[in-house]
């Protein structure tokens, strides 16, 4: 892993094995391991703006992200109800990675065409080919219902 200085052994646990099925923006955002989210990209890729220009920028990638209901927040802690990503990227210009927050503070990220991997902070992945982290964005689950969906719709309003 020297692609990346801070991920040493305990900063990290694998949690699958090697898959060039999927990148980080379809396992974070969907948790799909079925295809290779790329804007711009002809079949096999997939992008939910089928018009969005094959580019690194961080308008491009923000447009798909909002494509699947996420919007820019300051959080980079958990909100119940709401799934918050963090966007890595090179001095903010182009986009270089994307992860997401599973539980507590533990965040998950693909490593590309490589493994999964769980983290506890997200340093663990900047100064590398993924920069740092320079966005956060979140959309209310798509698996809450009911009063949980109400509390957590009023809860991200009220906290922004």
């Amino acid at each position: 892993m020297a692609n990346f200085p801070n991920l040493t052994a305990g900063t990290f646990t694998q949690t699958s094995p090697f898959d060039r099925t999927y990148n980080c923006i379809a396992w974070a955002l969907e948790r799909d391991t079925s295809q290779w989210w790329q804007p711009g990209g002809p079949a096999p890729y997939y992008w939910p703006v089928p018009t969005a220009p094959r580019t690194l920028a961080l308008s491009v990638y923000f447009e798909g992200f909002e494509a699947v209901g996420y919007r820019s927040c300051q959080l980079r802690a958990g909100l119940p109800g709401w799934q918050i990503i963090a966007i890595y990227s090179d001095q903010g210009r182009d986009f270089l990675h994307v992860a997401a927050l599973v539980r507590g503070s533990t965040w998950s990220s693909k490593l590309g065409r490589n493994i999964d991997i769980s983290h506890a902070s997200l340093h663990t992945l900047e100064d590398g080919d993924y920069g740092k982290v320079t966005h956060f964005m979140r959309r209310i689950n798509p698996q809450v219902r009911g009063a949980r969906r109400l509390l957590a719709l009023v809860i991200g309003f009220l906290v922004r």
